[in-house]
């Protein structure tokens, strides 16, 4: 049995690392999420790899889907987004 499967159900960076097809799916407009620390962040719905998972994307991430898609999130449903993991 693979333990990973009860890690969570957070796309993380170490998931990504495993998948050959860094693209998903946005399923929800997203709900606000109050971090530990207070600051409130986007959770989405997406698929990815054919498992849904929850995703927390970062600011810069955040900018660039608003780039993309506009300001309003409900708009973002169903679009794809491919990822990449940047290596500093």
């Amino acid at each position: 049995m693979d333990a990973r499967n009860y890690l969570g159900n957070n796309l993380t960076v170490d998931m990504l690392k495993e998948i050959k097809i860094k693209k998903l799916v946005i399923l929800t407009a997203g709900t606000e999420k109050i971090m530990r620390d207070g600051a409130k962040k986007l959770n989405f719905i997406v698929e990815i790899d054919k498992q849904k998972k929850n995703y927390l994307p970062n600011i810069t991430t955040m900018k660039n889907l608003i780039e993309a898609f506009g300001h309003e999130t409900d708009k973002w449903i169903g679009k794809v987004i491919s990822l990449s993991i940047a290596i500093m």
